[in-house]
């Protein structure tokens, strides 16, 4: 029991972070994973930006050990940080998918700096969390 304990939180993050990527390459315009075979390295570079950013607040939900309902409710709100900032991003620079087809590494780098800028700062907030901050939040929203 004390095993699955320790590993569940883990597994729920590899679970998170694996279906956050899984819905960001959906959204994109582009196939991350052909450009990357492919050695386009604003592609790799733009993909492991957005993971990190990801992962950040996730370890933070790690580190707390939530319950089950609220660590998905927080790695939803990571997630929704992390699209604004892609959908942002590509309303600053509207031909980024296209210069990331094209190689184009300083758009990527910098759509990658941004993601894991906010990923820091979110895991700044979910580090502190404890059990019951989602339901006050909800709360104060209703």
């Amino acid at each position: 029991m004390m095993i699955l304990q320790t590993i569940l939180p883990m597994l729920s993050g590899i679970a998170a972070v694996l279906g956050f990527m899984a819905l960001y390459v959906w959204l994109t315009k582009h196939d991350e994973q052909k450009l990357i075979n492919e050695n386009n390295s604003a592609a790799a570079i733009a993909y492991v930006g957005v993971m990190v950013g990801y992962a950040l607040p996730v370890m933070g939900l790690v580190l707390n050990t939530l319950p089950n309902d609220e660590f998905l409710m927080w790695s939803l709100v990571a997630a929704v940080f992390q699209l604004i900032v892609y959908s942002g991003y590509r309303k600053v620079l509207p031909r980024l998918n296209k210069r990331i087809e094209q190689g184009e590494v300083a758009p990527a780098l910098q759509m990658a700096g941004f993601a894991i800028v906010v990923g820091m700062l979110n895991f700044a907030v979910t580090v502190h969390l404890k059990p019951g901050h989602i339901l006050a939040a909800l709360q104060t929203l209703g």
